[in-house]
């Protein structure tokens, strides 16, 4: 009886330039970051795109630039010993850029390589076609809507160009009924201060992302404005133990609430809804009552 073997692969295969030629070389400990070392990138800069289940019969993971579609390497199962252009076009079928790069991951990837000092300008400027770049200053990606901060050709910084934080961007997106009514809440009340405005938006959007069922909240009934908007915010305080500052309290719930003045209490006492708050001299909480029938 006769035995064959049959031929195997590394499993991986690299781009070079649009041509998919099996990786031969070290790969370290086979890694994907091992990989991604050994392709002379910096871990920070890459994204790892898993293929769902149904898109390839051949390619498992393909690794890109991240903010991008320029594809580095794919890995495969070692019975694989070709892949051409028509398999990494069913395996990207599924793919969707504004999905892989939305808010969260955009500031998690910026967040991370600021953190290791890893995104250099040169690098960024190329997958997001930033022109007249330099190694100080703020420049603009339209690509991700983003001004990046750069400090001695790092990345040290970022800023949303509409100004309004990661969750709030995530919720205008999930849930555009409930973002708009917080903005409208907060125009009301900050008309002339855009810069106020935003924060108050920001905030009340990080604690939607907090409330338990967020809008379907058991005490959301009791936190409702005559526009309809949630206060999300004070939903954390009341029923939720999240602390709060007279300073934050004054803040979120600006035009909202009705100091005490004949209060003889310690510090002061404010007002709000159907509950009441009690700080001291200091702007600590020290007590809140409510809600009132």
């Amino acid at each position: 009886m006769a035995y064959f073997n049959k031929k195997e692969s590394t499993g991986i295969f690299e781009n070079d330039n649009g041509v998919y030629r099996e990786y031969k070389d070290d790969i370290g400990n086979g890694s994907i970051n091992s990989i991604t070392q050994a392709l002379g990138y910096h871990t920070d800069e890459v994204y790892s795109y898993f293929v769902p289940d149904g898109h390839s019969d051949k390619i498992s993971v393909i690794i890109l630039e991240i903010f991008s579609r320029n594809i580095i390497f794919v890995t495969t199962n070692k019975n694989v010993t070709f892949i051409v252009t028509k398999d990494i076009r069913k395996a990207m079928s599924g793919f969707s850029f504004d999905y892989e790069f939305k808010p969260n991951n955009i500031e998690q990837i910026l967040t991370t390589g600021i953190d290791n000092e890893s995104l250099r300008i040169g690098f960024l400027a190329e997958v997001l076609d930033i022109k007249n770049t330099d190694n100080y200053g703020f420049f603009y990606a339209k690509k991700i809507k983003t001004y990046l901060q750069i400090t001695d050709g790092i990345l040290t910084d970022f800023q949303y160009d509409d100004g309004f934080s990661t969750w709030a961007r995530e919720l205008r997106e999930v849930n555009s009924t409930i973002f708009n009514l917080i903005v409208a809440t907060a125009k009301k009340f900050r008309p002339f201060d855009t810069f106020l405005m935003n924060k108050e938006i920001n905030l009340q959007s990080e604690a939607w992302g907090k409330v338990p069922y967020a809008a379907r909240n058991e005490f959301a009934s009791l936190h409702i404005n005559d526009l309809g908007s949630i206060n999300f915010y004070m939903i954390m305080v009341c029923h939720y133990n999240e602390n709060i500052t007279e300073e934050e309290f004054v803040h979120i719930n600006f035009g909202r609430y009705h100091l005490d003045k004949s209060w003889e209490g310690t510090g002061r006492k404010y007002d709000y809804g159907r509950f009441s708050f009690q700080f001291d001299t200091d702007g600590q909480l020290l007590d809140y009552t409510g809600p009132r029938v």
